[in-house]
């Protein structure tokens, strides 16, 4: 299914983007949290914990690169990634491409 997809869909929407007649974005979401317990264990013939400050604090980026500029447009905060974030972004993409067709994930939303 990979293989279809990346031959059917994703490589002739990268030779179009190529071609400046689209645009391609890869858009996901990554979530952080800062100031765990722990930052994790070593491996080893002892195992060792990493002790990190006190607290829970999250960083969150919604981030769409370009295929071919590879610039990336993000939205961030340190709360959570709803809807309202999708619709910032979403709102700064029809701005950064206004009259291009955008490609992500297997969606097409064209701004004109």
């Amino acid at each position: 299914m990979q293989r279809a997809f990346y031959e059917g869909t994703l490589l002739p929407l990268m030779k179009k983007a190529e071609g400046n007649l689209v645009a391609l974005l890869f858009l996901d979401a990554s979530h952080f949290v800062m100031g765990c317990d722990f930052l994790g264990f070593v491996y080893g013939k002892t195992r060792r914990f990493v002790k990190t400050f006190s607290g829970r604090r999250r960083y969150n980026v919604l981030g769409a690169p370009d295929f071919v500029s590879k610039t990336v447009t993000a939205v961030t905060n340190d709360t959570y990634i709803t809807a309202s974030e999708i619709c910032v972004m979403l709102r700064k993409l029809s701005q950064d491409y206004a009259g291009q067709s955008i490609y992500y994930s297997k969606c097409i939303v064209g701004f004109k």
